[in-house]
């Protein structure tokens, strides 16, 4: 067996060079969140690290590259022999509620996933703590996902003295970190307030006096406050106001790596279901033409990939061909399917901007193969209980990507584990994915992801990828050292170093 040992430190600097000033709210327009902001270990996408990264902070966090470096932690070993990771943690850290940040915090938190069975601890064998700043963990075989993990919802800290004093409902409510701002309230559907916290283990830092999220669910409320001045800096917009935004001169940042990839779905594992029949698939995938709808609902500022993963990212494979719009193609394969005269299903999507636009558009082509759609959008808190956690639905259903950098622990969760399990999971696809996050080298591991992809696409249809949005960042021109929408993870943000020239 071939060991090998890595031994990383960081140090943490204020990214710009010029004297940033102290003082000042930011206000941040932000279109909606529901049921958690303060239990890390059940939050359900990049978003919700997004809004309450002035609160928690990670283990690891991510650059502009994708490179991973330790944040909370000082320094790390892995040894992929033993199939083990040392975590050597920075000391002088408290939480927000004055508990210690130690390794028994730490081995809480990730015991907390385990208790709620994230896809991203099954491979954990043991965490043991070695001294009060030090803990091992072993895995039950190698994984070259964990480290990553640890830059998003595993390697976020909460207060485990919160969660024993108050229980896990009021901890979904009330979050404590070690950030640099710590919570002041939340009103569901209209803002949550940050304020300064003084004990920050960074000295001199935060240099805001507090922030704020507002929520505007409404697109054109959100420019208008956006261009008041109301809100210093806005997020998941329209592509036709991000267009408008750029052309008029306002300071956007964005990271194609970030992109969130979305996608529809089959219930292609039930035999009952018409979408079990694999030219009905692929005759749906030639029908939509989702570069034209990309392009239109998103005033081409999103991408419609032909696989997951988007051109320039270690896992697209360049040999997928997909399904470009070819209706005629769609037509001749639904003719020698098993339902040449067509049938009647449900399209199951998520009330975010765009996507009624895109449902429409999606109803229309299938329209033309005999396919009666009828759309069923949903709130947020509808669509997760088919999406994940062993959910089934019957129909199509649209997917979203998280915005996470980690992309094959996505494949992991989405494509063998507990999401979209009404989606057949072909045993060489999943066996490809398993085998790559085990694989002892990176080419290995590439390899076997762009087979997944092939496997995913080509040979079986199970989802046809409508576009890959990145998570862009408008904000004003006196705003500095934002970090938002600059790293290819969309939820990662730098509130301790933000400053207002005002």
């Amino acid at each position: 067996t071939t060991t090998t040992s890595t031994t990383t430190t960081s140090t943490t600097t204020t990214p710009t060079t010029i004297t940033p000033k102290k003082g000042g709210t930011l206000y941040f327009g932000f279109q909606s969140i529901a049921g958690n902001i303060g239990y890390p270990a059940t939050f359900a996408g990049a978003q919700f690290l997004q809004v309450t990264q002035p609160v928690f902070e990670q283990l690891f966090r991510i650059d502009e590259e994708g490179n991973f470096f330790p944040y909370l932690v000082e320094s790390y070993q892995t040894d992929m022999g033993t199939k083990t990771i040392l975590l050597k943690l920075r000391q002088n850290i408290k939480f927000h509620d004055n508990t210690p940040f130690d390794a028994a915090a730490v081995k809480w938190n990730i015991d907390q996933n385990i208790v709620e069975a994230t896809s991203q601890v099954g491979n954990i064998d043991s965490v043991e703590i070695v001294d009060n700043y030090t803990l091992n963990i072993i895995l039950k075989q190698w994984d070259n996902t964990f480290l990553l993990n640890l830059a998003g919802n595993l390697g976020t800290m909460m207060s485990p003295t919160a969660f024993n004093t108050n229980g896990k409902d009021w901890c979904t409510k009330n979050p404590i970190g070690t950030g640099p701002f710590k919570f002041v309230v939340w009103d569901p559907d209209v803002i949550i307030k940050y304020e300064k916290f003084d004990g920050y283990w960074q000295a001199g830092k935060p240099y805001l006096d507090g922030i704020q999220l507002k929520f505007i669910k409404d697109v054109t409320t959100m420019e208008l406050s956006f261009r008041s001045g109301e809100l210093d800096l806005i997020t998941m917009t329209s592509g036709l106001l991000l267009q408008k935004l750029k052309n008029d001169g306002y300071s956007v940042n964005s990271s194609a790596l970030a992109a969130m990839i979305n996608s529809f779905a089959f219930s292609s594992a039930n035999p009952d279901s018409p979408w079990s029949d694999l030219k009905v698939r692929q005759a749906a995938c030639y029908a939509v033409d989702t570069i034209g709808l990309v392009e239109a609902v998103t005033f081409g500022q999103s991408l419609s990939p032909n696989q997951w993963a988007v051109p320039g990212h270690w896992a697209y494979n360049p040999n997928v061909v997909g399904y470009p719009y070819d209706m005629a193609k769609a037509k001749q394969l639904m003719a020698e399917s098993s339902y040449p005269n067509g049938f009647n299903t449900t399209y199951y999507y998520q009330l975010i901007p765009g996507e009624e636009q895109f449902a429409l558009g999606m109803q229309a082509a299938l329209k033309e193969l005999k396919i009666n759609v009828t759309l069923q959008p949903l709130e947020m808190a509808g669509w997760m209980p088919m999406a994940r956690g062993g959910g089934t639905w019957d129909g199509l259903l649209a997917t979203l990507g998280s915005g996470d950098i980690n992309y094959l622990s996505q494949y992991n969760t989405r494509w063998c584990a507990t999401w979209h399990m009404s989606m057949l999971k072909p045993t060489e696809m999943v066996t490809a994915i398993q085998q790559a996050i085990v694989a002892p080298d990176f080419d290995t591991m590439q390899e076997l992801v762009w087979e997944a992809q092939s496997i995913m696409i080509d040979e079986y249809a199970l989802q046809k990828m409508t576009q890959a949005t990145s998570n862009h960042a408008v904000y004003q021109e006196y705003i500095h050292d934002l970090g938002l929408s600059t790293t290819p993870f969309a939820a990662m943000w730098t509130p301790a170093d933000t400053w207002k020239d005002k």
